[in-house]
C-alpha cells in the first residue's frame, strides 16, 4: 500500500466514542487516510448525555496543531467542537497563514436538541474570523440559524442563512424531518439539494462529524466540492443503514464507521 494522505481533525473528544474526534478518525480509516488529531476539549459522556467537560489549554491545543503540521503532510484540515473565541481567533490565524489545507468547518454551537451551547460571541467569531477561511462550512440548520444571528425557532428556508453569511460554499445539513434526508450546497449562484433516504434508527450519533470528516477526505483527494458531498453522503448514508439495528448503550448510538455489519 502507498502511503496513504493524512486529515486533521481539530475538536473533542467523547469517552463513549460516539461523536469528536472519535467519529472522525474511524470516518478517515474506513477511507484509507491517516487521521491526526488535536484535542480542544475534554468530556465525560455517554449515549445519554455529557456528564462532564474540560476545555484544552490553548498553548496546548496550538502545540498540538504544530506538532502535526511541522512533521507530517496533511491535505486536508476539519474543525468540529471549539467552543471558545481564543481557539477560532487562533485557527483563524493559521488559516491566514495558509497552513490549514481545504478546511472544513462543522460549527459545533447546537446540542443535539438544537440549544445553544454557546454566547454570541462564539458564533460571531465563527462568522467573521473562521468561515471566510473555508472551503466548506457545515451547520445543522439550528446552528445556521445562530450564525446568522436568528432565532433557530424562526428559522424555516436555509437560504436565509447563506444570504446573512454570505459565503459561497456552504453546506447546510438536513435534520428536517421527512422521508428524504436534505443538504443544501450554495456555490455562490446555484442552490443544489443532495438527497438520500433518511434511515430508520436512534444510531446516529456522530453522524455529522462523520459527515464532515468524509467531506475533508475528498476534499482532500483532489474531489471537486459537489463530488465531496455526494461522496460524504453515501458512506454517511451506508454507516447509518450498517448500524441501524445496534444496541451499544441506553440512547443514541453510534454509526457504523467500517462496515462491520455489512
Amino acid at each position: 500500500m502507498s502511503t496513504p494522505p493524512v486529515v486533521l481533525t481539530i475538536g473533542g473528544s467523547d469517552s463513549s466514542g460516539c461523536y469528536g474526534i472519535h467519529a472522525d478518525l474511524r470516518a478517515l480509516a474506513s477511507r484509507g487516510v491517516h487521521g491526526a488529531s488535536a484535542l480542544t476539549v475534554i468530556t465525560a459522556q455517554n449515549t445519554t448525555g455529557l456528564h462532564a467537560a474540560a476545555t484544552v489549554p490553548l498553548d496546548l491545543v496550538e502545540a498540538q496543531i504544530n506538532a502535526v503540521l511541522d512533521d507530517l503532510t496533511v491535505v486536508a484540515v476539519k474543525t468540529g467542537m471549539l467552543g471558545r473565541v481564543e481557539v477560532i481567533e487562533m485557527l483563524a490565524r493559521l488559516a491566514a497563514q495558509g497552513r490549514l489545507p481545504h478546511l472544513v468547518v462543522d460549527p459545533v454551537l447546537v446540542d443535539r436538541h438544537g440549544r445553544a451551547l454557546f454566547g454570541t460571541d462564539v458564533s460571531d467569531a465563527y462568522r467573521e474570523l473562521l468561515i471566510p477561511h473555508a472551503t466548506l462550512t457545515c451547520p445543522n440548520v439550528a446552528e445556521a440559524a445562530l450564525l446568522a444571528g436568528m432565532d433557530p425557532q424562526r428559522m424555516h428556508d436555509p437560504t436565509e442563512f447563506i444570504r446573512h453569511v454570505g459565503h459561497s460554499t456552504i453546506v447546510t445539513a438536513g435534520r428536517s424531518k421527512g422521508v428524504d434526508a436534505i443538504d443544501l450546497y450554495w456555490d455562490g449562484a446555484e442552490l443544489v439539494e443532495f438527497r438520500a433516504k433518511r434511515v430508520a434508527t436512534t444510531n446516529n450519533a456522530g453522524s455529522g462529524d462523520a459527515f464532515t470528516a468524509h467531506l475533508a477526505a475528498s476534499l482532500g483527494g483532489g474531489r471537486s466540492v459537489r463530488q465531496s458531498i455526494e461522496e460524504a453522503k453515501a458512506h454517511v448514508h451506508a454507516a447509518l443503514v450498517s448500524a441501524a439495528d445496534w444496541a451499544l448503550g441506553q440512547g443514541p448510538g453510534p454509526l457504523d464507521h467500517l462496515g462491520w455489519s455489512r
